[in-house]
């Protein structure tokens, strides 16, 4: 038996020792026993009938609606597949019309060599900073600005 030792008092005295019954299922007064209430037919005398449980069986309604879920996640994935393939370890965008690249702060594109082909490539921005040389075989410009300037022969007056 355990025993508790109160705060100020010398000798420990001794726990009471807590027992409970088993539980009992109580009825309300007129209804009957909990088992087949007040008429003895099995139903609880409170106006409503014993649970009924029927078994449903769902599974193949499921399956269907995930097969459903299946084959169109299986033709977003074709559509995407179209448009985006590895070939000989090169990641191609393919696009009928255009590819779109947004974002809000801003876009990285970064290696080795960054070729781009196109008839006309148009860059429309306030400023575009180069930190090396700026080559190319025709320069058409409607106004030069510079620090420091190398006369030519086109630059003769």
């Amino acid at each position: 038996m355990k025993t508790i030792k109160p705060t100020g008092a010398s000798a420990p005295v001794p726990a009471k020792e807590i027992r409970t019954g088993p539980l009992k299922r109580v009825t309300p007064p007129g209804l009957g026993s909990p088992a087949t209430g007040a008429s003895g037919t099995g139903t609880s005398g409170i106006g409503k009938g014993p649970l009924q449980t029927s078994p449903v069986d769902h599974t193949a309604s499921n399956i269907a609606a995930l097969q459903s879920l299946v084959q169109q996640l299986e033709q977003r994935v074709a559509a995407l597949e179209a448009l985006i393939s590895v070939q000989n370890g090169d990641t191609v965008i393919a696009s009928n019309k255009s590819v779109l690249i947004s974002a809000a702060s801003s876009v990285e594109v970064s290696g080795a060599t960054i070729r781009s082909s196109a008839g006309t490539i148009e860059q429309g921005t306030a400023l575009l900073k180069c930190t090396g040389m700026v080559q190319c075989a025709t320069l058409t410009a409607g106004n030069v600005v510079a620090s420091s300037y190398s006369g030519g022969s086109g630059n003769v007056w």
